[in-house]
């Protein structure tokens, strides 16, 4: 979306009633960097964020591989100082290389256009969005935060002004490995994001491996506020919706083995009865949560209008 979109998206959306608004850590456009113009997420929520009141903002998710943990902290906090205190912050170990079509599309691509060595092992990255998130919140709550890691170091580092919330801003971290990414959210993370491509079952399974991990750390599995990522495709009647659907494949033509949000698993695809019917099932379990993409405005006007009040 262009700039104007964008402004145009949050003030609706803050109209509407939306809690939150959010946006993607990618450099260039994805899947399509070379047909669509793409704005860097930081920058442009600092914009947007002068332009509503209440709505809430947030990255889902930065990447802690394009920028230093100690960055990411400072331009953090400032940006909660700008905000009246509004910013959620989402944290990511960067993508994935394990899908042919990632190769092709995905972080690989982006990585190797800009210069950003890509670390191919997940365990190596996990481990990195470890010790990065614990840099974000002591240079958020001490005076001078002092880290030696294994891959980061700082010394000393100042972040003056804090953020405006307290203790800090809240920290989602998103990802669905169950052995260690799951550990790192039950560690640190204030929610958690399954993203796109689980089933109402698949995603009961994530929250109760998210729940071992906190037991063996001794953290609070209620104090994590439980999300799903989903794409948001609906319509009054069946031949709309059809007629949607084929039209949103065909924009995608070419991308052998990739799939839009919104036909994934965790879509929310249907008449608004559909709709309120898996987003129940989600919520029963345990999501409660739901970061949405609307393919446009008037997507998001008929979801707060048909959808949003079943769950007043």
């Amino acid at each position: 979306m262009s700039f104007n979109q964008l402004r145009e998206m949050i003030q609706e959306a803050e109209r509407l009633g939306f809690e939150s608004f959010w946006l993607s850590d990618h450099l260039t456009a994805f899947p399509f960097p070379d047909k669509q113009p793409f704005l860097e997420s930081w920058t442009t929520l600092s914009a947007l964020s002068m332009l509503v009141e209440k709505i809430r903002i947030g990255t889902l998710v930065t990447n802690i591989h394009y920028r230093l943990p100690s960055m990411v902290a400072k331009m953090a906090a400032t940006l909660d100082v700008i905000s009246k205190g509004r910013l959620e912050l989402g944290l990511g170990a960067g993508g994935t290389a394990r899908a042919d079509w990632h190769q092709k599309l995905g972080y690989v691509r982006e990585y190797l256009a800009y210069g950003t060595p890509f670390i191919e092992k997940p365990s190596t990255r996990i481990r990195r969005l470890d010790e990065a998130t614990r840099i974000i919140r002591l240079m958020w709550t001490e005076e001078r935060a002092p880290f030696s890691g294994r891959h980061y170091t700082i010394k000393d580092a100042v972040c003056d002004p804090k953020p405006i919330q307290k203790p800090h801003p809240r920290i989602w971290i998103a990802g669905g490995g169950e052995r260690l990414l799951l550990r790192v959210a039950a560690k640190h993370a204030n929610g958690t994001n399954f993203a796109w491509n689980l089933t109402p079952t698949e995603f009961k399974h994530k929250l109760t491996a998210l729940r071992s991990h906190c037991e063996e750390l001794g953290t609070d599995f209620t104090r994590i506020v439980k999300s799903l990522s989903a794409g948001v495709l609906i319509a009054d009647d069946e031949d709309t919706l059809t007629a949607m659907k084929e039209k949103l494949m065909r924009s995608y033509n070419g991308l052998e083995g990739y799939l839009p949000y919104s036909p994934r698993k965790s879509g929310l695809v249907g008449t608004p009865r559909q709709c309120v019917e898996k987003l129940k099932q989600f919520e029963e379990a345990g999501a409660q949560y739901f970061m949405l993409v609307f393919a446009d405005i008037d997507q998001m006007r008929f979801f707060a209008r048909e959808i949003v009040p079943h769950f007043r």
